[in-house]
């Protein structure tokens, strides 16, 4: 049998019609187009009860059958049976009254979205994920008239609120009686996003392949599109790895680039320098000034208080013989 995240029942001879959203919203191949043109064929005077034990799913697929709710002119009454999160939260509130088990949870987060491009993608990403937390939170804060800067730091710090807990915030407007053994709720990857569930909302959050009597070395389309989105998960990690090192060489690099450039600015200054002191002393090119003493030469005991005592020629050849000597004396200053 075809797994549906949704079922839709008209009570024979009756104004009442019966929803439930037990599972994750957009899986299994079935879309929220699929829920709303079914909900379309149930009569406008219909009141609707709608019963939601679901961790979420596609954002786009949620506000679509929250948006169709609430066009739906016969009413609508919500029962949350053990779980309504992430976008399961929003469209919780398309009805009224909203009702929860007392061992019910309600759960507040920030959209989550997984992203393989540039950094001009991610932006983009980014961005459209801050105006879908913005209409959340702007429906909350309806619900609730808590303030929306509030609300943001509830979806920010992922808020799981118990039935009481969400009744006091105004998310609910009643407590029923527990469930004796609240539904568990299929892992896919709306379940698989959140950070920090509490221990008994993670027990919920588990397939539930014995409730549907299936063979649990099968693996149904919700445990192939989780596989799939571990994988993509791996590969983004992999590829963050390998840019962060990209990026640690490429400084590195630039690092030297910039060393090896200051080095050759010294270099242009100290030639200039040396090239300027020579044309004092006639000299056009620095290749004519030898880079050491004359060996054939005795260097002078005191090479640079000849060189001062010496004039014209002789002087300048004198230089020339005792370059070395003549310029390290002048640096330690003897002779001034």
């Amino acid at each position: 049998m075809n797994k549906s995240w949704y079922h839709i029942r008209s009570l024979a001879g009756t104004e009442e019609t019966q929803i439930s959203i037990h599972d994750e919203i957009g899986y299994f191949g079935i879309s929220a187009k699929q829920f709303v043109e079914e909900l379309a064929k149930v009569p406008p005077t219909n009141h609707i009860s709608l019963s939601i034990n679901s961790p979420g799913g596609s954002v786009f697929e949620g506000n679509l059958i929250y948006n169709a709710l609430r066009r739906h002119g016969g009413g609508v009454t919500v029962q949350i049976e053990a779980l309504a999160a992430s976008i399961a939260s929003v469209i919780a509130l398309a009805g009224s009254p909203v009702a929860i088990s007392a061992n019910g949870f309600y759960m507040i987060h920030n959209p989550i979205n997984v992203v393989i491009g540039d950094a001009a993608e991610m932006e983009k990403q980014a961005s459209l994920l801050k105006k879908i937390s913005t209409d959340m939170a702007a429906i909350y804060s309806a619900k609730t008239g808590i303030e929306e800067a509030e609300i943001v730091a509830m979806m920010d710090a992922e808020t799981y609120l118990s039935a009481q807990e969400a009744l006091d915030k105004g998310f609910v407007d009643e407590i029923t009686d527990a469930l004796p053994e609240p539904r568990r709720v299929a892992f896919a990857p709306a379940s698989f996003a959140f950070r920090n569930p509490p221990q008994n909302i993670a027990a919920l959050l588990q397939t539930h392949a014995e409730d549907e009597g299936e063979d649990e070395n099968q693996s149904g389309p919700a445990a192939q599109a989780h596989e799939k989105l571990v994988a993509i998960l791996a590969e983004r990690d992999t590829l963050k790895a390998g840019l962060a090192a990209a990026q640690n060489q490429l400084s590195e690099v630039q690092a030297k680039l910039t060393a090896a450039s200051a080095a050759e600015k010294s270099a242009v200054r100290q030639r200039d320098l040396l090239a300027k002191f020579a044309r004092t002393l006639g000299v056009s090119s620095l290749d004519a000034i030898p880079s050491e003493p004359n060996e054939e030469n005795a260097q002078p005991a005191d090479p640079l208080a000849q060189w001062q005592e010496l004039s014209g020629s002789a002087k300048t050849e004198f230089y020339f013989k005792n370059r070395a000597a003549i310029l390290a004396k002048t640096r330690s200053g003897t002779n001034q």
